[in-house]
């Protein structure tokens, strides 16, 4: 069973309540408040001099096991807690609800990604375990620190690996909470660079098939060329999404500001995947300001303003099948498997 570091001593414990919020913090999780519980796991070791994790290195923690911590808010408090071990996340987890592991993009702090796991809880109420990984090298989003990146996102493949594992022994355990629990993996921008990758590493060792419902490419900030070639070596998923918007202004800058060629987000180049399923949002998103929303259209505004896009990820997140012939949501084209959403 993994057993997972504690990273919260009370000294630092007290600096993480006044940075994060006025309200204060608390260690303790009661089962009423599982409903305002998302989890972060990482890899990531502590500042220098530093014993929490609340100020994460930009380096991977070789000597640690994997880190999870439990943040829960309500209207009187917010709390942050260690989880001890995988038996524990499910108590303070709702196993009878479906459960989505985040990748997220580029840049993300460990503020910014509690944040966004804590938006997609609320607006799509799923388990969220969202995983802080190094996504920032440089200060500016140029060549250098595109390539930073994806060298980080290859250093860490058998920390990627250790996730899933995680995720794996997470359902089987979860038999002994009377349900086996239902996972999706949702990747964003250039998070989904840990898939082709790990493919290209043929890391994916000991992995059941099937782990996931739902594999999300979402907005994937990967080159377009040849992607049907590591898409069709995966074999965690039962189903596979690809998501695009062909007015994506942040993979547009991306490939002004390093000379990229077309990415995945942006233009779905043939030949196509044959077991992915490809939802082009151009229609429903488009262009839009401000521009982070024709990238992060997932959460945000575009699911108060378009509800038929909030209901796809509603199902996509909680590990549903999709049906892309009602016509109301989506549009058929000339391909067996991309589809149109509609607004």
């Amino acid at each position: 069973m993994y057993k997972f570091l504690s990273l919260l001593p009370n000294r630092f414990l007290l600096f993480f309540l006044l940075a994060y919020t006025t309200n204060g913090f608390s260690q303790e999780v009661s089962a009423t408040s599982k409903a305002n519980t998302i989890f972060l796991l990482t890899h990531l070791a502590p500042e220098e001099n530093q014993d929490s994790c609340i100020r994460l290195s930009n380096r991977f923690d070789i000597q640690s096991p994997m880190k999870l911590l439990a943040f829960t808010r309500n209207n009187e408090n917010s709390i942050c807690k260690t989880i001890v071990d995988t038996k524990e996340f499910l108590k303070q987890s709702s196993v009878e609800d479906s459960y989505l592991l985040l990748i997220h993009g580029a840049g993300k702090t460990l503020f910014e990604s509690v944040d966004i796991a804590f938006e997609v809880q609320k607006l799509y109420k799923v388990n969220v375990i969202i995983y802080q990984w190094p996504a920032m090298v440089g200060k500016d989003y140029d060549s250098k620190n595109l390539k930073g990146i994806k060298g980080k996102v290859d250093e860490g493949i058998p920390f990627f690996v250790d996730l899933l594992h995680f995720v794996q022994e997470a359902k089987q355990l979860s038999k002994d909470f009377g349900k086996q629990s239902q996972w999706s993996l949702f990747l964003h921008s250039i998070g989904n660079y840990y898939l082709e990758s790990t493919v290209n590493k043929q890391a994916f060792v000991g992995l059941e098939k099937d782990l996931f419902e739902n594999l999300i490419l979402n907005a994937p900030a990967v080159n377009s060329i040849n992607h049907a070639k590591w898409v069709e070596q995966l074999t965690i998923q039962k189903r596979i999404f690809i998501h695009f918007n062909n007015k994506d202004m942040i993979l547009k800058g991306l490939r002004y500001m390093t000379r990229a060629k077309n990415q995945l987000g942006s233009k779905a180049k043939e030949p196509l995947a044959k077991n992915a399923s490809y939802v082009n949002f151009s229609e429903a998103v488009g262009y839009r300001k401000p521009v982070y929303n024709t990238h992060s259209y997932y959460i945000y505004r575009m699911p108060l303003q378009s509800e038929n896009l909030k209901k796809y990820y509603n199902e996509l997140f909680h590990s549903r099948t999709i049906d892309f012939y009602d016509k109301t949501s989506f549009t058929l084209t000339d391909y067996s498997n991309l589809f149109l959403l509609n607004f």
